[in-house]
């Protein structure tokens, strides 16, 4: 109680304190409120605002639980949108021949520019994916315009390591093993053969170690020891494949959703002209346009151990 004839003051930090709890100053309020407390009690009952402060207190810690929740709501909600898939060009042709049977893949596109194989089957599809061609892919084949002429093997010794990147030996099987413990930009690079030109279809298996990515990538060339190539990349991490033009946009391409995978994969991408499609175990995930013109193909590692055989080039027209 205040001494006889002593006239009290409102504490200053008291007042501050309520209004910053109203406004919503969380953070001053609960510090003034507090200051505020510890001097009524020192003042021997020459100052007042003990409810004021303890209102302004009560007002902040409830502001910071509020903003608190606030930003993990925010957080959750940007890291779901992440794993959203994103991948409006995945096309299922439905038909029932089996790729590399019928060899019809009869792929035509709304350019205005055809690519028919010459071949009398048909895939069976006339819609429009409503993105930039019709599919017409037969049978999940993964597969973009005829093979013509030899298919080409790309053992290890065809391959470049690019930086921090080592290869392993090939065991009985031809299978090899490509290592490093870097991010950007570790790999393997491999000219394609002249004869079989800029239109290809590249194709291999992949089996990932305990860590680690791995992509595939075509139409590559090198500067300054980065690489530029329209690639697929395994993130098993993020639980998803991702289509995506390095360097510049590595981690900003579609996402198709995947399962984490010990055993060996069979990725395949296939270019023709501007256009390209891309499959893993025989089902079709990506397709698109590509800017880059023409050149090798590459093998993206990043902090792991990745084997790889059967790696082929064919061409395409």
């Amino acid at each position: 109680p205040p001494m006889a004839g002593v006239v009290q003051s409102t504490n200053g930090f008291a007042i501050a304190a309520l209004v910053f709890g109203i406004l919503g100053g969380s953070v001053l309020s609960i510090t003034f409120g507090f200051v505020a407390r510890s001097q009524i009690r020192r003042s021997m009952g020459r100052q007042k605002g003990s409810g004021m402060a303890m209102a302004g207190i009560v007002l902040g810690f409830f502001w910071l639980v509020l903003q608190i929740a606030f930003w993990i709501f925010i957080i959750v909600l940007s890291n779901h949108l992440s794993h959203i898939q994103q991948t409006p060009y995945i096309y299922n042709s439905g038909n029932s021949g089996n790729s590399g049977n019928s060899g019809n893949t009869g792929t035509s596109y709304n350019s205005g520019n055809s690519y028919n194989s010459g071949n009398t089957g048909t895939s069976g599809n006339s819609g429009n994916s409503g993105n930039s061609y019709n599919s017409g892919i037969s049978g999940n084949s993964g597969n973009l315009g005829s093979s013509v002429g030899a298919k080409y093997s790309l053992p290890m010794s065809s391959w470049t390591p690019l930086a921090d990147t080592t290869l392993g030996p090939t065991d009985s099987t031809g299978a090899f093993s490509a290592s490093t413990s870097g991010t950007y930009w570790p790999g393997l690079t491999a000219p394609v053969p002249s004869s079989v030109g800029c239109n290809y279809r590249f194709t291999g298996q992949a089996k990932m170690g305990p860590s680690g990515a791995y992509a595939f990538g075509i139409r590559t060339g090198v500067n300054s020891g980065v690489p530029i190539s329209q690639v697929i990349q395994y993130e098993p991490g993020e639980g998803w494949y991702r289509d995506a033009l390095i360097p510049d946009h590595s981690e900003d391409g579609r996402t198709y959703l995947a399962t984490l995978n010990y055993g060996w994969n069979t990725v395949s991408m296939s270019v023709l002209g501007n256009r390209y499609l891309a499959s893993v175990n025989g089902t079709e995930i990506f397709s698109g346009t590509t800017p880059l013109t023409c050149g090798g193909v590459f093998i993206r590692l990043w902090r792991g151990t990745v084997q790889l055989k059967d790696l082929t080039v064919q061409q395409l027209d």
